[in-house]
């Protein structure tokens, strides 16, 4: 974990290149928690964190995380077997139920400099230390399917797909940290592979954005199954 342009982009020329049975989590704007695998001098601060989890045995991934260490040094690292079930629940501590929130998603082709040059301008103004942008890279078996296969909103292209997410139990910090989102997912969007984004990061469902999200094709198909399944019943005549 370090903050900086530099270890945004080693992360973003790393996590294309992962074999297709591993994924990977960018902690874009992170501050380190207060956890026992967290040196106790780096707890609170400020970075970027890397998840990178597979299927595969040690020496595979370690392999596939090798180029990590030909980039930016890292401030500190864990690699460690879990069950899937923990691999599931691992981040749940980062947003407890009843916490307050709110969420803008884009996705994009690349991590490219403006991209870069933009988060790290904004992170630091983040007032929650809970406050962060969750970076998930899309690929390998992602993209095999037709875009029109699912009911998935988004371009079967390897993208990254971003939430700005502002979160916070008390209201007049998460207020500040919306106005932060706000700023940032706007001087984002122009960058982004489709204003749309994902549907499931939208707090404030915009019809036009979920339009764009779909494509206007999927999102007519969409229209009419959901009103075909919802449609009242027709009363049986005696």
């Amino acid at each position: 974990m370090r903050t900086g342009p530099d270890a945004l982009r080693v992360i973003g020329d790393l996590v294309p290149r992962l074999p297709r049975d591993t994924g990977a989590l960018m902690g874009v704007g992170l501050t380190a928690p207060p956890e026992p695998f967290v040196p106790e001098e780096h707890q609170g601060k400020l970075g970027h964190a890397l998840i990178v989890a597979g299927f595969g045995t040690d020496e595979e991934h370690a392999e596939a995380v090798a180029p990590l260490a030909d980039g930016v040094p890292t401030l500190f690292e864990l690699r460690t077997p879990m069950p899937y079930t923990g691999l599931q629940c691992m981040l749940d501590a980062s947003a407890p139920a009843g916490i307050l929130s709110y969420d803008e998603g884009l996705t994009y082709s690349d991590l490219n400099d403006e991209v870069i040059g933009l988060l790290s301008e904004y992170v630091p103004r983040k007032t929650s230390p809970m406050s962060f942008c969750p970076t998930f890279h899309l690929g390998g078996a992602y993209t095999d399917l037709d875009e029109d296969a699912t009911a998935f909103g988004g371009l079967r292209e390897p993208m990254y797909v971003m939430s700005c997410s502002a979160m916070s139990p008390d209201p007049e910090v998460l207020t500040a940290d919306t106005a932060w989102v706000r700023a940032l997912w706007t001087e984002l969007t122009p960058h982004a592979a489709n204003i749309g984004g994902y549907v499931n990061f939208m707090v404030e469902i915009e019809e036009d954005r979920v339009r764009r999200s779909y494509g206007p094709e999927k999102y007519d198909r969409l229209a009419r199954i959901k009103a075909d399944r919802h449609r009242p019943a027709r009363p049986r005549r005696p």
